[in-house]
């Protein structure tokens, strides 16, 4: 009797065990998709201040809407959201101090800007300032 009780706690531990050990399984798998993830902002980032100002562009609209899917717990998702906004108001200010424009802290109304300027809406680069 007292040799099948142990068998059974055994076998219990073992499974929580085993469970926990593919939950640590699953969390590595998680933070190195979130690594991947941050290193594509950081790269798109490296691009768009070492690029041309259409370069930057190209680079902030990709990085201007989140990634769709989030399969991650919440503070990892929360890591990857503030470095890839974090990564936006680096290349925003970038494109300030290329251009001499400033059009806010959103994306959108510089990427928007860009590509009129890309159609010929928008004089690009902006004309000097005359002096007298």
């Amino acid at each position: 009797m007292l040799a099948g009780a142990f068998a059974l706690l055994a076998t219990v531990l073992l499974v929580l065990v085993l469970r926990e050990h593919f939950i640590l399984l699953q969390f590595r798998s998680d933070v190195r998709f979130g690594c991947d993830i941050i290193w594509g902002f950081h790269a798109d980032r490296d691009l768009a201040l070492k690029g041309d100002i259409h370069r930057a562009g190209l680079c902030l609209e990709r990085l201007q809407v989140a990634p769709s899917s989030r399969p991650f717990t919440n503070p990892l998702a929360d890591l990857i959201e503030s470095e890839r906004k974090s990564a936006i108001r680096e290349i925003i200010a970038g494109l300030r101090a290329k251009t001499g424009m400033d059009y806010g802290d959103s994306p959108k109304k510089w990427v928007d800007a860009l590509e009129g300027a890309d159609h010929g809406k928008v004089q690009w680069p902006p004309p000097s300032p005359q002096t007298n």
